[in-house]
């Protein structure tokens, strides 16, 4: 996700979670846990925070046991 992959590297990857379903659901949880911490981040940057409280932990900690 953060560093671009050579065309091997995509075809391997792309191979290895045509078979793995763990990496998918990790795949699934990671994008959604940089989409949630992102809007939060944003929504707090009026703050001058970076430290998530106690109620945005848990809602992180939520939709991961969803997905």
């Amino acid at each position: 996700m953060f560093t671009p992959l050579t065309l091997k590297e995509k075809i391997q990857l792309q191979a290895h979670k045509a078979m793995c379903q763990t990496c998918n659901a990790y795949e699934t949880q990671s994008k959604l846990i940089d989409a949630l911490i992102g809007k939060w981040f944003a929504a707090d940057s009026n703050k001058k925070t970076s430290k998530l409280d106690e109620e945005k932990k848990n809602k992180i900690i939520e939709e991961i046991k969803k997905s």
